[in-house]
């Protein structure tokens, strides 16, 4: 050991020796450090804390509850919506307003389209007609959506319907031709105060044949195979293909039922599955069971003493 090296502490290991005692100031930062991580993790718990919006109850085939979605895609309906407050003209000046900002004019020189708010705003028998001034500064005021469905040019319309930061509802269905927005098209949009107003009033038949699409997905149970098998790579091949598990399956085993025990991971063995055997497809032109007497011909005449020969099997006639 060198001369500057540090001799190590010792320690008394007497049962009477006194006990050790943090100081004051020891205990004062490990009470801080402890309220500290108390503090950051009640906060990180209140941020990712988000409570369950309440579900808007609506009618389909059935009662169907509606939650916003969370994180919509909504890049195809921003470009639709971004025609919103515009006039296409087909070069003709006089049809459009005098007052009217031409900045927000697009001389496309195809076909007229007034994409105005207030042009593209449809009533609904039996309702009152939303004014302008309760949908705001749409689309810029949408809080939710509920459902987006992308279109495509020429072929189906852009659908979504949505919540507005007032409490509107609102839907929209847009159309265009393959040119895009900027040659032909169409924006039509619904308000209401309840969304079963506008699956009922605002939608059309296709349209509720789409949006009841998203309440009828698989469940997870239905996706799952008919032989749940753990046995691995090995019995992995059985469970759509059950063939004689003693001597190793042919071609000819395919569709046919296992017959023996198909072995689990756990020991056990599932059971013989049903095979529904279908019934053989009669024949176009059935042929009689037995021949009828009156076409059936006689036995050949045996030679006396003779090998008998072999006789004559009566068949129909075609």
């Amino acid at each position: 050991m060198s001369a500057t090296a540090t001799a190590p502490k010792s320690f008394s290991y007497n049962p009477d020796a006194p006990a050790w005692e943090p100081s004051a100031e020891a205990m004062a930062k490990v009470d801080a450090a402890m309220a500290a991580a108390s503090a950051t993790i009640s906060a990180a718990a209140t941020d990712a804390f988000v409570p369950r919006p309440k579900p808007i109850i609506i009618a389909l085939d059935r009662e169907v509850r509606l939650f916003p979605m969370k994180e919509p895609r909504t890049k195809g309906i921003d470009e639709v919506l971004g025609w919103l407050g515009m006039i296409v003209t087909d070069g003709d000046e006089d049809s459009v307003p005098k007052d009217f900002p031409k900045e927000k004019v697009y001389d496309y020189g195809c076909h007229y389209n007034d994409y105005r708010l207030e042009s593209c705003l449809r009533s609904m028998p039996g309702y009152a007609d939303p004014t302008l001034e309760e949908l705001g500064n749409f689309p810029k005021n949408i809080q939710d959506y509920f459902w987006l469905d992308d279109g495509l040019k020429d072929e189906h319309p852009w659908r979504a319907l949505c919540r507005l930061t007032t409490g509107l509802f609102v839907y929209v269905r847009a159309s265009c031709t393959y040119s895009g927005f900027g040659c032909m098209g169409g924006i039509s949009i619904y308000a209401a105060k309840h969304p079963q107003t506008l699956v009922d009033h605002g939608m059309t038949e296709e349209d509720r044949r789409r949006f009841a699409r998203i309440f009828n997905k698989p469940s997870a149970a239905a996706k799952k195979p008919a032989y749940a098998s753990a046995a691995g790579s090995a019995g992995a091949s059985q469970l759509n293909r059950p063939s004689k598990m003693g001597g190793g399956g042919s071609s000819s085993d395919i569709n046919r039922p296992s017959k023996g025990p198909l072995a689990t991971a756990s020991g056990g063995a599932l059971k013989k599955p049903t095979v529904a055997l279908k019934k053989p497809t009669p024949a176009r032109y059935p042929m009689p069971a037995t021949v009828p007497a009156a076409t059936a011909r006689p036995p050949a005449p045996q030679p006396a003493g003779g090998v008998p020969l072999r006789p004559y099997k009566a068949t129909p006639k075609k």
